[in-house]
């Protein structure tokens, strides 16, 4: 298009004023102040002065425990407070059970049950127990199917360590009548995974966010969950 004399005009585009990011972190860590300053973020000086906060857990909590602090539009952290509900495996457990009765009981659509009265979209996790709490639960379990597998692991354990095997009630005797025995988790073992490359796979959605929606997390995790449910199908066909 010609534009003719109107050519001779530049529109300037709008200036967009620089923000520098104030960061403020617990671990005194090269590889977080580096990051951090080679984004061109400064150093925050106050106590409240700050716009990201790598912060301890314990860190965290303290800023909200019993002050009704808040954070403001332009603050986030790397941990929720009291994140561990969800992030620690017996807590997890209870909390997604606690979801799965509450969805029941409102009649809510993402609890909708398949023919054989299976849920479609919150079957999320296997069938899971904790010791030494649910022992006597768990071996009412186990008897209905003493040849099937479960897998053990402590509810605040991390990086695959003291996790093992059961198919024998007699492996768990250290939780038999011991309350102060430490508590784990035991879930019916999936034993046929999908695999790539013939190994287990693990999927992870990190994301750095200052407002959370229970609702929104389970959408993504069913769009993943149909995904993997196709390529299972797809293995077997």
């Amino acid at each position: 298009m010609n534009l003719g004399h109107y050519s001779q005009y530049k529109v300037s585009e709008p200036k967009v004023p620089q923000f520098k990011l104030k960061y403020r972190t617990d671990l005194d860590k090269a590889t977080l102040v580096q990051n951090f300053e080679k984004r061109g973020w400064q150093k925050a000086q106050g106590d409240d002065d700050w716009n990201v906060y790598w912060a301890l857990p314990w860190t965290v909590k303290n800023i909200f425990s019993d002050t009704g602090h808040r954070l403001g539009e332009m603050q986030i952290l790397n941990h929720f407070p009291n994140h561990f509900e969800l992030t620690r495996k017996d807590t997890m457990v209870k909390n997604i059970k606690r979801y799965k009765k509450d969805m029941e009981k409102e009649n809510n659509p993402i609890a909708e049950k398949d023919e054989n009265g299976g849920l479609l979209y919150m079957d999320i996790v296997p069938l899971t127990y904790i010791l030494p709490g649910d022992y006597n639960i768990f071996t009412e379990e186990y008897k209905k199917y003493p040849n099937s597998v479960w897998i053990m692991k402590p509810t605040g354990g991390a990086q695959g360590k003291k996790i093992f095997l059961v198919n024998k009630i007699k492996q768990l005797a250290k939780w038999q009548n011991n309350r102060n025995a430490e508590p784990y988790v035991i879930s019916r073992y999936i034993d046929q995974p999908l695999l790539v490359g013939g190994k287990k796979i693990r999927f992870e959605n990190l994301c750095i966010s200052n407002k959370f929606q229970a609702s929104e997390s389970l959408v993504l995790f069913q769009r993943l969950r149909q995904i993997l449910q196709r390529k299972i199908y797809q293995r077997h066909v």
